[in-house]
């Protein structure tokens, strides 16, 4: 079984292939989250040296750090957070009676929950 980042992938190819403009919004937004989760922490320490340039990280690849390791149950989390936010927006915007824009947030809405259903 592929993982929910390749299913979303796939799904986001699929999409632009068929030009639906909700669904693609949705892939390209979970998949956005599910980078940002993955960044290193800002509380990492890093080294830092005395050099030309102040506070810089001497040495080809001294910047580098790895990105967090998420597991399927941290991505279903984040898509599962993304539909909620979804959610919550549509709701808005339909307290606002703008119903056109809280469909266009509910087709996301489906175009997730049908890739995490299969």
């Amino acid at each position: 079984m592929n993982s929910i980042r390749d299913r979303l992938q796939g799904a986001l190819t699929d999409a632009i292939k068929a030009r639906d403009k909700a669904a693609v919004n949705a892939f390209r937004s979970a998949l956005s989250a599910i980078s940002n989760a993955e960044a290193i922490a800002t509380d990492t320490p890093t080294m830092i040296v005395q050099g030309p340039i102040a506070g810089s990280i001497r040495g080809l690849g001294a910047g580098e750090a790895p990105r967090r390791a998420l597991t399927e149950l941290d991505l279903l989390d984040i898509v599962d957070r993304e539909i909620q936010d979804l959610t919550a927006a549509a709701m808005q915007y339909d307290t606002l009676g703008q119903t056109d824009a809280a469909d266009a947030i509910r087709d996301q809405i489906r175009a997730l929950q049908t890739l995490l259903a299969h």
